[in-house]
């Protein structure tokens, strides 16, 4: 399926450590999302301390992107515990080619970004254009807490 990006809606990395999402609306009128998500690795063994237990991860690189469709048709069903978001929706692979056009075609209708989501375009489309691999200045490792 070919998306032709009609408007920017909203760039943001993930809370999981540093997968983005770019949430565009394609030129069938629909909203889809361009996600990458992070793999990491654990280096070394944890580490236990008067907090609890933690674990120096390092950046494995990240997945191949792929684009989730937002209607709400598309995702489970809602229940009185769970509340799915819009990253639950149908997913798509795409060619890190196609992820490419996309974010670039973003980009240039993105308009007023905060500086933090500015960081986040850029640090995207590097993500992009590494075809995953993260660009060799960023920090890679990160130290978790772990719940054992």
């Amino acid at each position: 399926m070919s998306f032709n990006v009609r408007k920017f809606i909203r760039v943001e990395m993930i809370r999981d450590g540093g997968s983005f999402a770019l949430k565009f609306e394609s030129s069938d009128a629909n909203q889809y999302i361009l996600f990458t998500r992070i793999r990491f690795t654990d280096v070394g063994p944890p580490t236990q301390d008067k907090h609890g237990y933690h674990q120096e991860r390092e950046i494995a690189g990240y997945d191949e992107p792929v684009i989730i469709d937002c209607a709400p048709a598309k995702r489970p069903q809602d229940t009185w515990h769970r509340i799915y978001s819009e990253l639950s929706g149908a997913v798509s692979p795409v060619s890190w080619d196609q992820a490419r056009q996309i974010i670039s075609t973003a980009g240039t209708l993105a308009q007023g970004l905060s500086p933090l989501q500015a960081d986040w375009l850029k640090r995207m489309t590097a993500i992009l254009e590494g075809e995953g691999h993260p660009p060799s200045c960023w920090p890679t490792r990160s130290t978790w807490d772990r719940r054992d």
